[in-house]
């Protein structure tokens, strides 16, 4: 064979199922190679819901398809691909974003209750609203709307 094909062989009658899932594994197998062909259009469920024969449904389909409809095919899977793709990053790029926003504001919170912490102790210390402006190098009004919150 090539580099493109895998075969595995299983013969059933040697196949000895031993517990409950390997035996609806080989029913569903069983199933597919009685039920799928290069005209199936609808595949019963249960075959999909099995990753195994899933992937055997979906290369019988394609193994089906002309040359065009590959082309098509593997165009419309690139396109769910680009566009997934691009969801991601641009998922990826928002959550930076809300992050760094996040980290701004949060930056902002902190330095507002430290500067509130050292106004009121240096107003405990006796200080002046106008003498912490000065010390801080800050506006007056802020150093008093920090004194009116206390």
């Amino acid at each position: 064979v090539n580099d493109d094909i895998a075969l595995v062989f299983v013969e059933l009658p040697k196949f000895k199922p031993t517990s409950k899932s390997d035996k609806l594994l080989k029913t569903l197998w069983l199933r597919f190679l009685t039920e799928v062909n290069e005209s199936t259009e609808e595949v019963d469920k249960a075959l999909l819901n099995n990753p195994d024969t899933a992937e055997a449904v979906e290369l019988m389909r394609r193994a089906a398809f002309s040359d065009k409809e590959l082309a098509a095919y593997e165009k419309e899977m690139l396109d769910e691909i680009t566009h997934n793709t691009s969801i991601r990053v641009e998922r990826e790029e928002a959550r930076a974003e809300g992050e760094a926003i996040g980290m701004q504001k949060g930056e902002a919170i902190g330095m507002q209750k430290m500067l509130a912490t050292i106004v009121i102790s240096l107003h405990n210390e006796g200080n002046s609203p106008s003498k912490i402006a000065d010390l801080l190098k800050v506006d007056i009004e802020v150093v008093k709307a920090i004194l009116k919150e206390v």
